[in-house]
């Protein structure tokens, strides 16, 4: 098992969205927090669980609503 700070080195560094996937299962993650900054400057977050991480989420992306 790694540390946290080497799973998320990993992560950023993985080159395919199966190597992603194997990754999230091997470090046994529960969540994926996206943070974003939107135009006006304010921060901003969704999280995802790892179930629904997936080859075509990953490909096509998904939608969210960020006004709040």
């Amino acid at each position: 098992m790694v540390g946290l700070q080497e799973l998320a080195r990993r992560l950023r560094a993985a080159k395919s969205t199966d190597e992603f996937i194997e990754l999230i299962k091997a470090g046994d993650v529960d969540f994926i927090d996206l943070r974003f900054v939107d135009v006006p400057g304010r921060w901003h977050h969704v999280t995802i669980p790892t179930t629904r991480i997936s080859p075509a989420l990953l490909a096509k992306g998904t939608g969210f609503d960020g006004s709040s």
